[in-house]
């Protein structure tokens, strides 16, 4: 798998001029479902671009490279058989706010219709509406499904407001090889406490860390937020919520993030539509200011002869763990004006979620992220951000990770 993987890159890198293909056809005929997926990958996908690419799901930058029938979506994930030998389902983004912009209502509806028209056409039957609950889906979706002989498919849209508060969030489809491939888990098919803990890893050297948390790629999309709290809804069971319907319920901006203040408003409003809790990890010591940080690190340096830092004036949000690493570890761990048994006892909450199997939500200035993993004896935990292939599993120092910390929480299950 692994090579696979790496030539699927190679291919990304080293192929020239694209021809655009179709895979309409072989959608509509059902062939699609029983094609090899090396056989797959050389007919349609070669020089395509792969934002995520790992053993279950390929995310594929299709736009103008790869169409189905009349349709022409900007992103595919492509999802495989659990011998991955076969795609299992397709979920295509036709239009999404963060990544295509703001467009009024009669532009929305005119794209949900030439898309309707369009899976008339290549399906050869006419679509019927279906009601999606809304506590399953946590917005309100208009959704059609069509079903041949070869195949089903449904849509989605999502759009909500009046006039100057109108706001188009979502089309998307998904492509099965029947009705029941359609099916995606929502609030209701969430696991239970105990089931998690059977994802958790341990190796002899201490590595603790929960296997097999599906990765979102938020892209160049401000919605880190919603996109974590779908690879933990995923994680429960719940991979029918998207982030796109997060991000509408979070009222993320597109393309520009959101406040801390707001992921926290945000999270108490998924609580609530989805029986989960959001449970913030309290921290009840006072935690050191990075100006208390920098002068007594300053201070140890003068001492030991080395150069001292300015501090973190100047240093924008995001670039707060480059700017961490410029310390001398040495120095800063010595220095650092926090005992070390409230350290211990700090990052014990975090191992305690992690040994029961639930990620830990993770903000930083500007972003949030997971927790995924630790080793104590080593003084690391392992973190995940929502960027595709590659972030899957990072490792970072005890002490960075608690320098650079704004929040940490979890969403707990009710059962």
């Amino acid at each position: 798998m692994k090579m696979l993987i790496r030539t699927l890159f190679l291919m990304c890198c080293t192929a020239g001029t694209l021809l655009a293909a179709n895979i309409g056809d072989v959608l509509q005929g059902g062939s699609f479902w029983t094609m090899p997926k090396q056989e797959m990958i050389n007919k349609y996908l070669v020089g395509l671009r792969y934002r995520n690419a790992g053993e279950k799901t390929m995310r594929i930058d299709a736009s103008g490279s790869l169409t189905i029938g009349e349709l022409k979506p900007r992103e595919i994930d492509w999802m495989w058989d659990e011998k991955k030998e076969h795609p299992e389902s397709l979920l295509v983004i036709l239009y999404n706010k963060g990544d295509d912009g703001p467009i009024d209502k009669k532009e929305f509806s005119t794209r949900v219709k030439d898309a309707q028209e369009a899976l008339n056409t290549l399906t050869g039957v006419a679509g019927r509406k279906k009601a999606v609950s809304t506590s399953e889906s946590g917005v309100k979706l208009k959704a059609w499904v069509w079903e041949w002989e070869n195949g089903a498919a449904m849509m989605e849209a999502h759009d909500h407001g009046k006039k100057k508060d109108y706001e188009a969030e979502f089309i998307r489809l998904r492509f099965a090889p029947d009705m029941a491939g359609l099916e995606r888990g929502g609030a209701a098919d969430a696991g239970n406490r105990r089931s998690l803990k059977e994802k958790v890893q341990r190796t002899p050297e201490g590595d603790v860390w929960i296997d097999g948390i599906p990765m979102v790629d938020q892209g160049s999309k401000g919605y880190c937020l919603p996109a974590t709290v779908a690879r933990v809804f995923a994680h429960y069971g719940m991979d029918g919520v998207d982030m796109h319907a997060l991000a509408s319920l979070c009222d993320t901006e597109a393309g520009g993030g959101t406040t801390l203040t707001g992921m926290l408003s945000a999270l108490e409003t998924i609580g609530r539509r989805f029986h989960v809790k959001a449970v913030p990890i309290v921290d009840k010591s006072k935690r050191p200011t990075t100006e208390e940080i920098v002068e007594a690190y300053n201070k140890m340096a003068r001492r030991k002869g080395k150069a001292e830092l300015p501090g973190f004036s100047g240093v924008v949000d995001r670039d707060m763990d480059a700017a961490v690493d410029r310390f001398d570890m040495e120095i800063l761990e010595a220095s650092f004006p926090v005992k070390k048994a409230a350290m211990k006892k700090w990052f014990r909450d975090i191992y305690k979620n992690i040994d029961a199997g639930v990620p830990v939500l993770w903000a930083i200035p500007g972003h949030m992220r997971m927790i995924m993993g630790y080793n104590e004896q080593d003084g690391v935990i392992y973190y995940s951000d929502t960027w595709g292939a590659g972030h899957e599993k990072k490792k970072m120092t005890n002490l960075k990770a608690y320098m650079i910390t704004q929040y940490r929480g979890i969403l707990r299950l009710s059962k």
